[in-house]
């Protein structure tokens, strides 16, 4: 999936999702500064920087990932945009396939 990153539709696609999640989860996301984000570490960089243990279940739930990943670790923040991305991807694909 990671290729998909490199297209800049996909791209946006997923920073609009990310926006609305974060937003569905009380988290204020400018999407200028998600449009700034050119490599996946630079995005890993900025969704850091927001999510604490405040927001970190809500956000967990929006993006329908489990509570146990409650420890805060790059690795977390990449399974949060990796679920986020999957979702734009599965809407997209399945879309495109039974949109005829």
């Amino acid at each position: 999936m990671l290729h998909f990153w490199d297209k800049h539709e996909f791209r946006n696609k997923t920073f609009k999702q990310l926006y609305k999640d974060f937003a569905l989860s009380g988290i204020p996301l400018e999407t200028g500064s998600l449009e700034k984000c050119n490599t996946n570490n630079q995005l890993e960089k900025l969704i850091n920087r927001i999510v604490n243990d405040n927001n970190l279940n809500q956000l967990l739930y929006t993006v329908d990932l489990k509570d146990d990943l409650k420890i805060k670790t790059n690795n977390l923040i990449l399974s949060i945009i990796t679920r986020v991305a999957f979702k734009v991807f599965l809407r997209t694909y399945f879309t495109s396939k039974y949109a005829s």
